[in-house]
């Protein structure tokens, strides 16, 4: 037998079996989550969700997202020192774009702030910082669908599991509206 054969046959099993394990557990993992979604309805439905609308944000809904769970354990506004996230953040350009949306945007901005009594300066800065003024939806793969993210926040993040639920009922309330 050659040299490397032997190794190799002991070797072969244990990256079978790892891949197994890992496989498994992904699925147990994945009907937890399955069964949480099922167990979480109860609540959007006392809150006037139906099941018509439940099944429409979940259809096709069998994981959560990892990605989300990652990216709230190390979000830059948690990791980092305040002055230096807001030195990244707030520049001349994008000072100069909130102007320009200011422009652009001031009568929706005004009635904005007429009805809910919010400044639109402090809009412009929520816009700006949330989604760089829309230039987020140019990048398809840093968005997440929302039901979806909000549900594995609910079910996987501990720090934030109580208001990930609210927000989760507060977006299928805003589907049953028909608002979106």
């Amino acid at each position: 037998m050659k040299f490397w054969l032997k190794p190799a046959l002991l070797f072969f099993p244990l990256v079978i079996l790892s891949g197994l394990l890992y496989f498994t557990a992904q699925a147990a993992e994945n009907k937890d989550f399955t069964r949480w979604l099922a167990a979480f309805y109860p609540v959007a439905h006392e809150q006037g969700v139906s099941r018509a609308i439940w099944e429409t944000a979940f259809a096709g809904v069998v994981e959560p997202y990892p990605e989300v769970l990652a990216k709230a354990n190390y979000q830059s506004e948690f990791t980092t020192e305040i002055w230096d996230y807001l030195d990244t953040r707030v520049n001349s350009l994008s000072v100069a774009k909130g102007e320009k949306m200011d422009r652009d945007y001031d009568r929706t901005l005004a009635e904005v702030e007429k009805k809910f009594g919010i400044e639109k300066s402090v809009l412009l800065a929520i816009w700006s910082m949330e989604s760089n003024f829309g230039t987020i939806f140019d990048k398809p793969d840093r968005l997440f669908y929302v039901p979806r993210a909000l549900a594995t926040l609910a079910y996987g993040d501990p720090k934030r599991q109580k208001f990930a639920r609210t927000q989760l009922v507060a977006a299928l309330q805003i589907l049953q509206a028909g608002d979106v």
